[in-house]
C-alpha cells in the first residue's frame, strides 16, 4: 500500500515536471517565436484585404492593378491578370519580412538609393494606402535596402522577395488564351486558308461525328488532343494591345481559323497566322484575350488539315485488354498463348503442354505496339488475302475471336507501305489497309520475341 502511494507521488511529480517543461519550453517558446516573427513583418494584412496596388519601377511604365469583382490591369493597358502570378505577388507582400535592420534613422536616403527608389509598391486596404520603397542592392549582395514610405528606419529584404515583387506588365498579365474546359466543347470547326472546312460534332454518347461524312469513324482521343492543345495555349509575347489592324499581322485573312461551340450556346474563336521564319512562333488572336499575341508554332502541326487527321485508323478496332488468347504463325514460327492471370501468360504447344512465360511483359509490349499502330489508308482494290500468308495473328477473348491480321512477306526494297488484311466480328470479309512497313517490322519483331530462347520455360500443371 505504501509502495503504491509512492508510485502515485512519483507519477504526480513526473507529470508536474513534464507539464512545466511543455509549457515553458514548448508553448512559451512558440509564443516567443510568433512574437519575433510578427515583429519582423513589414505589413500586417490579409491577401483578401488588398483592393488595388501600383508597381512603380525605375525606367518602366507605372503598372496599376485593381479589383472590382475580378482583378484587372488598369494601366498601362487594360488586361486580365494571370492568377498564379497575382497570387504569388500578394502572398509575398503579405509575408514580407525585414531580413535585418540597417539603421533606425536615415539621414541621407541617397546612400541607400532611396532618394529615387528602384521599386515602389503601393497598395490599398480599405480607405488607406501603404507603400514600401526599395533602393539599391546591398554591396554584400544579401538583399535590397527598403523602408516604409516616409519612414525613418531602413532595413533589408531578400533578393527572392525583390524578384517576386518586381513584376512587369507581361509577367502579371494573363497569358492563357482560353478558359473553357474541353468537356464543354460540342463542336470543333477548323478552316484553313484556301482549304476546305473541317467540322466534327459531339454526340450524346460523347463520341464525335462529321455531319458531312457520317460514315467516317472519328477517334475521340485525336479530337481531345486538339482541344487540350488549344485550352492550354499560352502567349509567348504580346505584340499589340488591341485587335485592330489584323491584316498587317497575317490574321485578316488568317492562315487558319478554329471555332469552338461550347455548352450554353457560347463560342470560342482562335485565328492564327503563318509561322514566322526562324522564330518558331505564329501571330494569333483569341476571342477571350484582347490584342495580338505570339504562340508556339507547333500548334499548326497539331491542328487537323483534313478529316483524315481525326479518323480512327487504329489497326486494332478493340481494346487490347479484352484479349485472353493469341494464335499466330510467322514464317516457320507459330504459337498459342493464354492469359493465366492479369500479368502472366502461358505458352501452349501442339500437344497441349503448357509452359509459363518467364517474360510475360513481352505480351504487353506487343499490345503496346498494336495499340499505337495506325494504318495509312483503306485499300478497296487489294483483292483477297494470300491463302498462305507470311504472317497471321488471331486475337480471342475467352470464347470468341475478336479479330485477325494477315500479311505477305515484307519486301526488302525499303517500301514505305505494305498491305495488311484485317477481319473482325463486325465485318463479313477481310478489309485491306496500307500499313507503314516499319510498323509491321516492329510487330513481327514483337511476335518473334514471344518465343525467344529462354522465354517459354518451366512447365505448368494443367
Amino acid at each position: 500500500m505504501i509502495r503504491s502511494r509512492h508510485t502515485l507521488l512519483y507519477l504526480g511529480l513526473l507529470l508536474l515536471v513534464a507539464g512545466y517543461f511543455y509549457y515553458f519550453e514548448v508553448i512559451k517558446k512558440q509564443e516567443k517565436e510568433a512574437i519575433q516573427k510578427a515583429e519582423k513583418k513589414v505589413f500586417h494584412l490579409q491577401v483578401d484585404q488588398v483592393e488595388a496596388f501600383d508597381i512603380l519601377a525605375r525606367e518602366k511604365p507605372p503598372l496599376r492593378v485593381a479589383k472590382d469583382q475580378q482583378w484587372k490591369i488598369i494601366e498601362p493597358v487594360k488586361a486580365d491578370v494571370d492568377q498564379s502570378a497575382l497570387d504569388g505577388f500578394l502572398t509575398t507582400l503579405k509575408d514580407l519580412e525585414m531580413e535585418r535592420p540597417v539603421t533606425e534613422s536615415v539621414t541621407d536616403p541617397k546612400i541607400y538609393g532611396l532618394d529615387a527608389p528602384l521599386l515602389q509598391i503601393r497598395f490599398k486596404t480599405g480607405d488607406a494606402w501603404q507603400e514600401i520603397q526599395l533602393g539599391d542592392k546591398n554591396p554584400v549582395g544579401d538583399g535590397y535596402y527598403a523602408r516604409i514610405a516616409d519612414g525613418a528606419s531602413v532595413f533589408l529584404i531578400t533578393l527572392g522577395n525583390y524578384t517576386v515583387l518586381n513584376k512587369d506588365l507581361n509577367e502579371l498579365r494573363r497569358h492563357q488564351l482560353f478558359t473553357f474546359e474541353p468537356q464543354s466543347v460540342t463542336e470543333l470547326e477548323v478552316i484553313w486558308e484556301g482549304g476546305d472546312r473541317l467540322i466534327v460534332q459531339k454526340q450524346d454518347d460523347h463520341s464525335w461525328m462529321s455531319p458531312e461524312h457520317p460514315e467516317t469513324v472519328i477517334k475521340k482521343s485525336k479530337v481531345d488532343h486538339v482541344l487540350d492543345q488549344i485550352q492550354w495555349l499560352r502567349a509567348k509575347d504580346f505584340i499589340r494591345d488591341d485587335s485592330t489592324g489584323l491584316g498587317e499581322y497575317g490574321l485578316d485573312p488568317a492562315h487558319v481559323t478554329v471555332k469552338l461551340r461550347l455548352q450554353g450556346d457560347r463560342e470560342a474563336l482562335l485565328r492564327l497566322g503563318r509561322e514566322q521564319p526562324d522564330k518558331k512562333r505564329v501571330n494569333g488572336v483569341s476571342s477571350e484575350l484582347a490584342g495580338v499575341v505570339q504562340v508556339d508554332a507547333n500548334l499548326l502541326q497539331d491542328l487537323p488539315k483534313t478529316l483524315r487527321d481525326l479518323e480512327n485508323r487504329a489497326l486494332l478496332g478493340f481494346d487490347s485488354n479484352q484479349v485472353k488468347q493469341i494464335y499466330w504463325w510467322l514464317a516457320e514460327d507459330q504459337g498459342h498463348l493464354l492469359q493465366a492471370a492479369d500479368n502472366q501468360w502461358v505458352f501452349e504447344s501442339m500437344d497441349g503442354t503448357r509452359k509459363e512465360l518467364k517474360e510475360s511483359w513481352r505480351v504487353r509490349s506487343l499490345f503496346w505496339e498494336l495499340d499505337d499502330a495506325q494504318y495509312q489508308e483503306k485499300l478497296s482494290s487489294a483483292g483477297d488475302p494470300p491463302t498462305q500468308p507470311h504472317g497471321y495473328v488471331e486475337f480471342w477473348d475467352n470464347e470468341k475471336k475478336l479479330a485477325s491480321l494477315s500479311w505477305a512477306k515484307l519486301e526488302q526494297d525499303g517500301s514505305q507501305g505494305t498491305t495488311v488484311w484485317r477481319t473482325s466480328n463486325s465485318e463479313d470479309r477481310p478489309q485491306a489497309v496500307l500499313l507503314n512497313a516499319e510498323v509491321l517490322r516492329k510487330i513481327e519483331e514483337k511476335l518473334k520475341n514471344l518465343t525467344a530462347p529462354g522465354n517459354a520455360a518451366k512447365p505448368k500443371d494443367q
